[in-house]
């Protein structure tokens, strides 16, 4: 509650500071140059040419984000941001709708002598600060943005881009299918000669060794022969066991039968050892032969690749295809002048209640009847409002003058307050002598003496002394003409009672002015006259109150104390630090004055109502008549 009614008090504070603000940030918006975006689709999709065969040289992986990754690098690279420079033809002239980094850049040109290379290498690093591209979650998608100062520029740089992006990897993958083609070309023809090389091979062999038919019909020929000749060896053998149990070993027929059994054996040997030089020859024939075939199958699958690569150089496929071109824009994107100027509006709005909240951590001043008896430990006899005529602060002695009730009404009751507040303190033994000071000049300390006496003086008899004999203000405030000696004539013996005090029939009260200024004071209100002539008035009158100097600027008021019955402390609200009247309450404090209470003084109810004034005023009695009447 405390708080909120704080911030309700500085209300149009706070609010004034936003509107200024708002209007600087307006200002700084508009002067601030728009920026565009405009955005193209691009879908990144797989090889879609079955025909080639040779994956290994086509396939692309376009499954993991690796790629994706790998495909933004390679948009925003300074080789393709060269082609489009080139493609818009950004290092011409600017024109009227440019973007202004191309009309700053040819200014940097013309200023700095910037060459064209170079140029081109600052167009393509603006080009990436503007440009932006990012992966659609969950799809094959990416999207390219540029940011630009116009909308034109915006659009055309990312439809160009895609296109260029496009064209390149169509080309790449051509110039892949080109080389893939001319590199299988060579290894056919490569094959080709090995395959020539192994043919001839064979065919020295076949002659060399005289082969004219080395299929399966010679072989089984031979291995009949071998059958052939292996029986015949056994019939012979057999015939010789035969022959040798019925002839002796000189027999011709037994000798013509072993001659035979011999040249069987012989030729059984020969067939054997034609068979095994048959086999060597067929293995390595073989070897040969398969060397042949092997080459011919690898050349014959080379020279079918080749024809299908250069089959498939004539498609033109790419990897990526744009999905949605990029449009002119038709608002900008920042700034958001609305909602910087909201923001900062908001904003300041609250800076400035942090503000509020951080002065009043800050402000040391006294302005709550609370802080009266925490802060200085003194009771309040009353709070005396900041009083306005004609919207300005009405002087001192109109104030007086305003008579009790009409627009002072609130002034008039609180003086009055002050009145039974002082009575009070001390209903046996009255206060006789009561001295009114403050901390430092300016506090209303004088109003206060003024104001007070003219309300006691109704009561009682009163004299109304102006002690303060350095900026004495008693004359000021009862604005008649006063008697010419004052009080420090009477003190001095220079004058006499009569002489020195005016009866004032308005408001029935003495009033004695301070008189000449004598050259020290503090002699005159120290010196045994100056007691002598208190006690006199003190016999004669029912309150003398004596408005004295400042604590803080000099020590009359501490002279004047020990001659007090009683002191009224004024505080001016918001206005005097505590430190400040701690350190005079101090002062006073150590020569044992005796303090009746604290007049917290010039009170702006209208703006300090959070400090809970204007319940006070109620529960009191001292709020206007249509406020009580509202109530």
């Amino acid at each position: 509650m405390y708080y909120s009614q704080l911030v309700r008090n500085r209300i149009w504070h706070i609010l004034t500071l936003g509107v200024v603000v708002s209007i600087l940030a307006i200002i700084v918006v508009e002067s601030m140059t728009p920026v565009y975006k405009s955005s193209a689709v691009l879908l990144l999709e797989p090889e879609q040419a079955q025909t080639i065969s040779l994956a290994d040289l086509f396939y692309v992986d376009t499954r993991g984000s690796a790629y994706v990754n790998t495909q933004i690098e390679i948009i925003s690279s300074r080789r393709l941001l060269g082609a489009l420079v080139d493609e818009l033809r950004l290092q011409q002239p600017p024109t009227v709708e440019d973007a202004s980094w191309i009309k700053a850049l040819f200014k940097l040109q013309k200023d700095e002598k910037v060459s064209d290379e170079e140029a081109k290498e600052l167009l393509i690093d603006s080009i990436r600060g503007s440009l932006k591209i990012t992966e659609i979650p969950q799809s094959q998608l990416i999207e390219l943005s540029v940011e630009s100062n116009t909308p034109k520029m915006a659009a055309s740089i990312a439809n160009t881009l895609s296109r260029i992006y496009i064209q390149d990897t169509l080309d790449s993958r051509m110039e892949m299918a080109r080389q893939a083609s001319s590199w299988m070309r060579e290894r056919a023809n490569s094959l080709k000669e090995k395959l020539t090389i192994a043919e001839n091979n064979l065919q020295a062999f076949i002659e060399a060794e005289g082969l004219v038919n080395m299929g399966e019909g010679v072989t089984s020929l031979t291995s009949q022969q071998l059958t052939e000749q292996s029986n015949r060896a056994i019939t012979a053998k057999a015939k010789v066991v035969e022959l040798s149990q019925r002839y002796g070993p000189k027999h011709p027929i037994l000798i013509a039968a072993k001659r035979e059994l011999a040249e069987a054996e012989r030729a059984m040997q020969s067939g054997k050892s034609t068979i095994r030089s048959l086999g060597r020859t067929d293995v390595k024939l073989k070897e040969l032969q398969h060397d042949v075939d092997s080459t011919r199958e690898l050349y014959n699958t080379y020279v079918s690749r080749v024809k299908e690569t250069e089959e498939s150089s004539t498609l033109r496929t790419a990897t990526a295809r744009m999905i949605d071109e990029a449009v002119e824009p038709r608002y900008p994107i920042k700034p958001k002048k609305k909602v910087i100027v909201i923001a900062v509006f908001f904003l300041t709005l609250a800076a400035g209640i942090l503000l509020v909240f951080l002065q009043e951590m800050l402000d040391s001043t006294i302005r709550t009847v609370e802080q009266v008896g925490s802060k200085l430990g003194l009771p309040l006899l009353g709070l005396l409002p900041l009083v306005k005529f004609k919207n300005k602060e009405i002087s001192r002695e109109e104030a007086l003058r305003e008579e009790l009730g009409g627009d002072n009404q609130q002034f008039n009751e609180s003086i009055r307050t002050i009145r039974t507040g002082i009575m009070l303190s001390a209903i046996d033994t009255p206060h006789k002598v009561i001295v009114v000071t403050s901390s430092v000049p300016g506090e209303g300390k004088s109003t206060v003496a003024t104001n007070l006496a003219v309300a006691m003086g109704k009561m009682e008899k009163v004299l109304l002394i102006d002690a303060d004999m350095r900026r004495p203000t008693i004359r000021k405030h009862i604005g008649k003409q006063l008697k010419t000696m004052g009080l420090s004539e009477l003190v001095a013996g220079t004058a006499e009672f009569k002489e020195a005090i005016t009866r004032d029939t308005e408001f029935s009260i003495d009033v004695m002015h301070a008189g000449a200024i004598p050259p020290n004071p503090q002699e005159l209100l120290s010196s045994k006259r100056f007691a002598t002539v208190i006690e006199a008035l003190k016999n004669h009158y029912d309150r003398v109150i004596i408005d004295s100097t400042p604590i803080h600027a000099v020590s009359d008021a501490l002279l004047l104390s020990r001659h007090a019955s009683g002191m009224v402390y004024v505080v001016r609200a918001d206005s005097t630090s505590e430190y400040l009247i701690k350190g005079c309450l101090k002062r006073l404090r150590e020569i044992n004055a005796s303090i009746i209470g604290v007049v917290l003084n010039k009170v702006d109810v209208s703006k300090t109502s959070g400090y809970g004034y204007s319940g006070y005023y109620s529960h009191y009695g001292y709020a206007k008549e249509d406020e009580r009447a509202k109530s």
